[in-house]
């Protein structure tokens, strides 16, 4: 089984895209699931749009990275998302942020996610679903990248009241 993380985020009828988009992802071993934050759009590209609800998961499966990452494009696609320019609002985005030990590029989508540590959106959601999962590049375990204040994010929703 390959251990990996998501990233999910959502600002058009955030709640229940993501709703949508966890029953699809059942196909797959759901190991753990992070409470919902609420974040402000994350860089100039997103300037004015509505506020984004992120969360992260982590599933086991058995698909190679390739076919990995185009079954999530196909759910992606199925709620509704368009092949679009970076910048517009998402109906559901679902970014691949650990895959395992892999470190490198899939169809020009860098894993690990280079958001993680640097943005609370991903930061904060990852390190819930797997504090001690080991990050790649710098060996370290996610809990690790804890000692930075964030202040951006907003819990949305506690995971327990989630029904997907």
């Amino acid at each position: 089984m390959i251990d990996t993380i998501l990233l999910l985020g959502s600002n058009i009828d955030p709640l229940n895209n993501i709703k949508k988009t966890l029953a699809k992802l059942r196909k797959f071993k759901i190991v753990s699931l992070s409470n919902i934050y609420i974040s402000s759009p994350y860089g100039k590209e997103f300037e004015g749009q509505p506020d984004f609800l992120n969360l992260a998961l982590r599933v086991y499966h058995t698909l190679e990275i390739e076919n990995f990452y185009k079954s999530l494009k196909s759910i992606e696609k199925d709620l509704g998302r368009k092949d679009q320019n970076k910048g517009l609002p998402r109906v559901i985005d679902i970014d691949i942020a650990f895959y395992g030990n892999f470190i490198g590029e899939i169809l020009g989508h860098k894993i690990p996610d280079p958001n993680f540590g640097k943005a609370d959106f991903a930061t904060v959601p990852i390190i819930e679903v797997a504090p001690e999962f080991i990050h790649p590049i710098s060996k370290k375990p996610l809990h690790f990248y804890t000692s930075k204040k964030y202040t951006t994010l907003s819990l949305f929703l506690k995971k327990e009241l989630l029904e997907y």
